[in-house]
This record gives structure tokens, sequence and C-alpha cells, in this order.
């Protein structure tokens, strides 16, 4: 029963393609969300500046690497960086990240050996200070906590959630192992029992019943299946009061790794050469050479329309 004064909640799991589409869902919410707990195998904090270089049909597909900082920013205008001595850049809710180690320590590794990457001294020849840094400042540019599950365990954020007024659980499937096969980028080369458990993830649903769930990132082909993981997954979380919904969805895997291969070589191709040319940090803000970049992609994108 529901107290004088209390509102009754609706509990609504919500479906879409990419983890760049839950921005669509966010969007039509009623409620701002005092915290987003992510679930997720890759840390998707790029910065996409590029996008508007970009046909709009695969703005989402580029977008999939930014998502966990793309999204929140359906709540309202938020600089590209969160300064953390600025009360008014806090107006996005509080983010929290439960990443496999196993891909939290890849991602450390692709940025500590990169060669465009600009380190000081002390970061440079030390990797545990740097991963320190990193997480710092995720957590102060970006407003997103880490937490590193497995091989924490991912229960222990129960609490974190029920603390919450209104919180928001995101889940990319891929930070499942026994998803791998059913997702659009599998983490490769790696254990399934050193990614996320779909055990975990219905006892955290179970204990702490956030209103909303996203889950993105599902092949078509494993939604509707009735006997893949995911179909499993949905059915459980059904019967625990969930009413089932679809977002943005794309009509084919086909078509959805199109999108995803066309912005893949756009930064082969054009993206990465183009940091060799001039630097990374050319390409933050009003950069030199803009325009060439613009051309260039203009000129790229045209070509790949031809094609098609």
């Amino acid at each position: 029963m529901v107290g004088k004064g209390e509102r009754k909640l609706e509990y609504r799991a919500i479906i879409h393609s990419f983890h760049s589409h839950v921005y669509n869902t966010y969007r039509e919410l009623d409620e701002f969300p005092s915290l987003i707990l992510s679930l997720d195998s890759h840390v998707d904090t790029r910065l996409h500046n590029l996008v508007d270089l970009m046909p709009e049909e695969i703005w989402y597909a580029a977008l999939r690497a930014s998502a966990l900082t793309f999204n929140p920013r359906a709540f309202g205008e938020l600089p590209l960086f969160i300064d953390p001595e600025d009360e008014d850049s806090f107006l996005a809710p509080e983010m929290c990240l439960a990443v496999p180690r196993v891909s939290w320590g890849s991602e450390i590794m692709n940025l500590y050996y990169d060669k465009y990457a600009v380190l000081e001294d002390k970061l440079r020849y030390n990797r545990r200070a740097f991963e320190k840094e990193y997480r710092r400042s995720i957590k102060n540019f970006y407003g997103i906590k880490i937490y590193e599950s497995p091989p924490n365990n991912l229960l222990k954020l129960v609490k974190k959630l029920n603390k919450a007024d209104y919180p928001i659980l995101d889940i990319d499937v891929d930070y499942m192992g026994t998803m791998q096969s059913e997702c659009y980028t599998p983490f490769k080369n790696v254990r399934l029992k050193d990614l996320g458990d779909i055990d975990k993830v219905i006892s955290l649903i179970r204990k702490s019943k956030p209103p909303i769930i996203t889950i993105s990132e599902a092949k078509l082909s494993a939604i509707n299946d009735a006997n893949s993981n995911f179909s499993r997954m949905m059915d459980r979380i059904r019967n625990l009061g969930y009413e089932v919904e679809f977002s943005t969805m794309l009509d084919s895997d086909e078509e959805a790794m199109r999108l995803i291969s066309i912005h893949e070589n756009f930064v082969k191709e054009i993206q990465h050469p183009f940091k060799e040319k001039y630097g990374i940090l050319q390409l933050l803000g009003d950069y030199p050479h803009k325009e060439e970049l613009s051309r260039t992609a203009k000129k790229y994108f045209r070509t790949i329309k031809k094609q098609s």
C-alpha cells in the first residue's frame, strides 16, 4: 500500500540499440535522476567533438564511445568538462561506472602507451601513478566515479542505489561475460568470468529496484531469440515487476554494423592520420586546421555515399 503523500513508482526497463540512444530516453523522463549507475565493459568517455563533421545517420554510432559523457547531457546544457570549482557544473546526476578490472586495466594500458598522450614525467614512468591520476580526472572532469567490478562485488552498490532518491540503472549488455556473442562490441581475448555476471546484475536489481533501467547494445538477433541469454535476462527482469519497453531501435543488426563500420573506418582513415599530422590537442575546441579536416571529412563521406 502506498502511504499518504507517497508516489507510486512505475518500474520500467527500456531497451535501445546503441548505448548512445539512451540519450533520447533521458530527454523524455519527467524526473531528474539523482544517480546514474552504469554497467559497461568499456570506459565510454571519449571526446567526440568531431560528430558535426559526420552525416547525421552515423552520429549515434560515433557517440557510442562517448555514451557515459554524452547521455547525461540530456538533462541540461553542460560544459564539455565538469569544473570541480564551479557549483553550476554539478547540475548533472551523480554518476558511477561499474567496469570490470580487466577492461579498466586495458583502458589504462592503451592510454599509458598512447604516443599522443601528454603526460608529466612522474606519470609517464609510473603506471600506477598514471592510473590514479586518470581515475581522478574522470571523477573531476566528467563527474564519474569508477568502481571495478569484478573483482569487487557488484552487490556492494545496492546501498548506493537505495540511498538515491531517483536512481537509474544503465546497462550496456557487453558488461556481462555471457552476453559477448549477443552484443555489438564484444570484449576480446578475455575470460568470461573476468566480466560481469548476469546473476549478480539480477540480484542488484532485485535488492534495489531502481525505477528506470536502460538497456543497450544487444543484437536484434538476441532480442528476437526467446532462448538467448538476453531474452532470459529480460524474462527475469519482467518477473521483478518491470514493464519492458523499446525506445530507439535500428531495423537490423546489419544496419547497426554498417553504421559502426563507417565510423570506425573514418577514425582509422581520417581521424588518426590527422592526429599523426597535427597532434591530438589540435582536435579540441576551435583547433587550427579545422577547415582542412572538415573538407577531408566531407569528401570521405561523399565517397562512402556513392559506394553504397
